[in-house]
């Protein structure tokens, strides 16, 4: 084999064990992200980080997750 068939030959390999183990966790180890994107914020606009805006949803938000 040459070595760029060889080299996609492992990569393919890889990329299968990889979608095997990925997809055999069940639904209950996956973790949950929630992904929040905001324009124009600032880190202290928060209530969470410091802010003396009121952001009861967003505080409980880190509160409950990770800061």
């Amino acid at each position: 084999m040459r070595a760029s068939h060889q080299s996609k030959a492992i990569l393919a390999l890889l990329s299968t064990l990889i979608c095997q183990f990925a997809f055999a966790q069940t639904e209950d180890d996956r973790p949950n992200f929630l992904l929040i994107m905001v324009d124009d914020m600032g880190y202290t606009d928060i209530g969470a980080y410091g802010s003396e805006i009121n952001t009861p949803v967003l505080d409980q938000l880190a509160k409950e997750g990770l800061l």
